[in-house]
């Protein structure tokens, strides 16, 4: 295959996955790949709920014109190594886990006004399920009864991320802005209210002026305990560990209110072995987590506090409140602000909707130049919005992804299954790791590709349309450089997002066969 020179858009070519969905024309022979929203930026969740909604509709309209088209949806890590290494070994990304972190403050997106004669770039975008590099070619085939619209919405638990109990409120904070969500039907509705309910997250205490650390969550001071099995005795394969988590703060008492991110994750370094267990939060300051056990042998407890609770009320506000982005260009430009939802001034607004998805995108006018001038868009880098002491809840090795202690084993021993299945146990879990390889729990068969040649017989005259984060383009860039004979006709293409919520100029890459 050959690497082409970078594609730049311009204005009138930008696009929306849903918008380049409804042009393929799909056959046997196309495979479509989703990676999306993995870095989170500061827009309400809505956004990327409503874009995976079209997404969505996109796909069922691709399967109706051509149903033999392959869809792969990434919504796992099938090399989620930090699943069984060490700690310091691993890096905290991987399957169904969400790390949402305030780094300096918020991103920012710039674009372009200038002369309409002076077309350049735009571009791009950002997106979610987190995922790890890796190539594993998973060929799933029609994904048409979980994607159709006719069919019940299921929604999968997320073990990875602390999940709300009870139910908390899952009301939108009231932002003054100008924003132009065009409306839903009662169906998408109902789905989103759903949606929001499954990832409500409960109040957090505000954060008293001037701010100390001291009152905050601390994971040195916090532990957590493994409880006896149900009945007493031994863990067999198939049974279900539970741990109890308490949060203290750094004066060492023990916190009234819950909030605090946590994950929770079963392992064995030697085995390869690793699962996520769902966290329940009592929002008493106290915690569950649930393993499932799934191999016989060594299983090791680790518990992380992601964000303290303080911090996720920082977060909240980040995302509610402060949605700014900054768009300029070369020596004949202006510099103004743009985003899907922006506050109300004085200033004229310009509307950039896009006409066929409705997805809003405002950009405050600039003073000397018309809407229409609008041609590029490029990301800048953060901008500071941490108040004071703020940055102090995000500390590494204090209090951001720092491990909490065990108050006694940190590890059981699980003997071989029962000849009597259990009732009781629920697993949640999709899959889990063993021996360095993804196992699904729901019986799916997932093909490992070990070399090059599996894959290209794998790929062999296909057109390949990835689209998602820096993680699916190094799935490009392996594949380019995976694939380097010229005579197997595979086309691979890569789109970066969609516009206009993040990151750098829109690039499209495309590999072609030399002939």
């Amino acid at each position: 295959m050959v690497l082409l020179s970078p594609f730049e858009g311009s204005f009138e070519e930008i696009r929306y996955i849903a918008n380049e969905l409804d042009e393929l024309i799909g056959a046997p022979n196309t495979v479509v790949v989703f990676g999306i929203w993995a870095h989170f930026g500061s827009f309400p969740i809505e956004v990327y709920i409503r874009r995976l909604q079209r997404i969505r509709s996109a796909v069922v309209r691709l399967l109706d014109r051509a149903p033999k088209t392959v869809i792969i949806i990434r919504t796992a890590n099938p090399k989620a190594l930090w699943l069984y290494e060490t700690n310091q070994q691993r890096l905290v990304l991987g399957a169904e886990v969400v790390t949402v972190s305030a780094g300096a403050g918020q991103y920012h997106e710039e674009s372009s006004f200038k002369g309409r004669t002076c077309f350049t770039i735009f571009l791009l975008l950002l997106t979610a399920f987190l995922i790890f590099f890796q190539i594993c070619c998973i060929c799933l085939t029609y994904l048409r009864k979980l994607l159709s619209v006719s069919q019940p919405f299921k929604f999968q638990p997320k073990m990875s991320s602390t999940i709300i109990y009870p139910k908390a409120t899952t009301e939108a904070p009231k932002v003054r802005s100008i924003c132009n969500f065009p409306p839903l039907s009662p169906k998408d509705a109902l789905e989103e209210r759903l949606l929001l309910e499954s990832v409500a997250w409960p109040e957090t205490p505000a954060l008293p002026s001037p701010l100390s650390l001291e009152l905050t969550s601390d994971p040195a001071h916090s532990s957590f305990t493994i409880l006896p099995a149900r009945g007493g005795g031994q863990w067999h394969v198939g049974d279900q560990l539970e741990v109890s988590i308490i949060i203290s703060d750094f004066k060492g008492q023990p916190k009234k209110s819950g909030g605090d991110f946590l994950f929770a994750r079963l392992h064995n370094l030697t085995l390869g072995a690793g699962v996520a267990g769902k966290v329940v939060d009592h929002l008493n300051g106290s915690y569950s987590a649930v393993f499932p056990l799934l191999w016989e042998g060594a299983a090791q407890v680790e518990v992380t506090l992601v964000h303290p609770s303080e911090a996720i009320t920082v977060l909240n506000r980040l995302t509610s409140e402060q949605p700014d982005s900054l768009f300029r260009s070369g020596s004949r430009s202006e510099t103004t602000t743009c985003n899907i939802c922006l506050r109300q001034t004085k200033q004229p607004i310009c509307d950039f909707t896009d006409p066929r998805t409705g997805d809003p995108w405002f950009c405050y006018k600039p003073k000397n130049m018309s809407c229409d001038a609008r041609i590029a868009h490029s990301s800048v880098g953060y901008k500071q919005t941490l108040k004071a002491k703020e940055d102090e809840l995000f500390q590494g090795r204090v209090n951001l992804k720092v491990c909490i202690p065990a108050s006694g084993p940190a590890g059981v021993t699980v003997l071989p299954k029962r000849k009597v299945e259990s009732s009781i146990v629920n697993f949640q879990a999709s899959g889990y790791y063993y021996q360095g390889l993804w196992r699904a729990l729901d019986g799916t068969k997932v093909r490992q590709f070990t070399c090059a040649s599996s894959i290209t017989q794998c790929l062999k005259g296909k057109v390949v349309h990835l689209y998602g984060d820096s993680t699916i383009r190094q799935w490009f860039e392996f594949l380019n450089a995976a694939l380097p004979d010229y005579e197997n006709k595979i086309m691979v293409t890569f789109r970066l997002h969609g516009p206009p919520l993040r990151f750098w100029l829109m690039k499209k890459f495309v590999t072609l066969p030399m002939n």
